[in-house]
């Protein structure tokens, strides 16, 4: 296997100001994406929804 040096993209003035410019997630925000109990609600609640979807369509 040949080693390929690491390549690093400049990123163009306008994409790289949009995203300096993207807002950040808050606190509570970032708790619940890494709360595994509600996730797993989510996940929970994602599964209803699409069996519900799919029993309708027979």
């Amino acid at each position: 296997m040949s080693e390929n040096p690491q390549i690093i993209e400049e990123l163009d003035p306008h994409t790289a100001q949009r995203i300096a410019n993207a807002p950040l997630p808050t606190k509570k925000t970032l708790f619940l994406r890494r709360f595994v109990p509600w996730q797993l609600v989510r996940f929970a609640i994602f599964n209803i929804r699409t069996l519900d979807i799919v029993r309708r369509t027979k």
